[in-house]
């Protein structure tokens, strides 16, 4: 029996709505009881809705992807909390992933992505995908494609569904069994070989393709796909090449690790994917803190210098009484004591008019320094404002800020 709406499952995690489904699998929004009410995504497995001969890999497949997520730990993967098994069926509780799935997003954002949104997300996935190949043994998802991505509101990604995933078993000879999706999984998939990491590679070329194109590669799942370039032609063309060469029906031809396609992807997006920073990266990110904090005081000793030193004093000047006799030109100079003075001014009268003239002397003046930035020094991890076109440095998000070239020029404000 499926939980309703408000059923207490386990006696813990109270069904708020059914989120999804699909094959054998349900997924429910429920709050946890025990975490005072926190929001976790239960997917409940039924292998009744099966054929007889197919239940016990489906089984086999819920036990399989709560082993695999159990012992991993990535900001990009859903985290599992708990499972269990109750009245027949099979409960997975996870990490509830707010947003939309990246199959969402792209049809939301009228089935194009800019090539610089896509780098971002390409740049998250090849992180979360270099993590999940270095685990011992490694771990191959098997499933890359935007259903299976979520796409969170703050823009950054996660992968939810392990279903597939397998661990790669040196000497095997082929997948125990051949899944995936057609037009995203690797054509090795459907051969009696063993899928290896560049399996991986070839799926996510497919949804960046179809990112970057529009074109729906479930539409013709077997046919070789379009070059980029003849779909949108405003893409780099490296981007482009890179995808190419990912696609490659021949696994021996493609990128063999996921790193590799992000580094002809753009250096923006390489190093490093996966993982915990280099330590000795720690040491050059202290240096660069300090360093930030020396030129900002220089920047407020200048500052000070220049109010300083840059003040003008209010200009003076007497007014002026002519009596003429004729037509005359009366000029008034003020006498400014800052530079530069007062400007002069002019003006005409007839004979015989008596004209008293009182410049309007100018305002006091105070120039304040003013600071001019051409540009910034951007940190590969700054997400989501790192540059594709800017090589990738380790350094700490306070850089981001720093500029690489600045000078102090007064202005003056009236």
């Amino acid at each position: 029996m499926m939980p309703q709406t408000g059923f207490l499952l386990h006696g813990r995690y109270q069904i708020v709505q059914e989120l999804g489904s699909g094959g054998f699998a349900t997924v429910y929004l429920a709050q946890d009881g025990r975490l005072n009410g926190r929001y976790v995504a239960v997917k409940e497995f039924n292998v009744a809705k099966l054929a007889p001969a197919d239940r016990g890999w489906a089984r086999q497949s819920f036990q399989h992807e709560a082993s695999v997520l159990s012992g991993l730990n990535h900001e990009s993967i859903a985290a599992i909390s708990d499972f269990f098994s109750m009245g027949g069926l099979d409960y997975l509780v996870m990490e509830y992933v707010p947003g939309e799935t990246l199959t969402q997003a792209w049809q939301r954002a009228g089935k194009r992505i800019h090539p610089d949104r896509m780098l971002i997300w390409a740049w998250e996935l090849c992180r979360v995908l270099d993590y999940l190949h270095r685990q011992n043994p490694p771990i191959i998802f098997r499933d890359l494609k935007p259903d299976n991505i979520m796409v969170m509101p703050d823009g950054r990604l996660k992968i939810i569904d392990f279903g597939i995933a397998r661990h790669f078993k040196p000497g095997q000879t082929r997948d125990t069994h051949a899944l995936g999706t057609p037009g995203y999984a690797s054509p090795e998939q459907y051969r009696p070989v063993q899928t290896d990491a560049r399996s991986d590679v070839y799926s996510l070329a497919v949804v960046l393709h179809q990112l970057l194109t529009g074109y729906d590669p479930s539409l013709q799942p077997f046919a070789p796909l379009p070059d980029v370039l003849a779909l949108s032609p405003h893409v780099p063309a490296h981007i482009a090449r890179a995808i190419h060469q990912a696609l490659n029906a021949d696994p021996a031809r493609r990128f063999p690790l996921v790193r590799d396609f992000a580094a002809a992807l753009g250096s923006s997006v390489a190093p490093p994917v996966g993982g915990a920073l280099p330590t000795r990266n720690a040491t050059r990110s202290w240096i660069w803190i300090m360093g930030s904090v020396v030129v900002l005081g220089l920047f407020g000793f200048f500052a000070g210098l220049g109010a300083l030193f840059l003040r003008q004093t209010p200009a003076t000047a007497t007014p002026t009484a002519v009596v003429s006799t004729e037509v005359v030109t009366v000029m008034v100079t003020a006498v400014a004591t800052s530079d530069p003075p007062m400007p002069t001014a002019t003006l005409a009268v007839h004979a015989g008019e008596a004209v008293t003239v009182t410049p309007i002397l100018a305002p006091t003046v105070t120039p304040l320094p003013y600071f001019h930035i051409t540009g910034y020094r951007r940190n590969a991890d700054c997400f989501p404002y790192r540059r594709a076109s800017r090589p990738s440095r380790q350094r700490p998000v306070l850089l981001c800020l720093i500029p690489r070239k600045m000078w102090i020029m007064p202005k003056s404000i009236s």
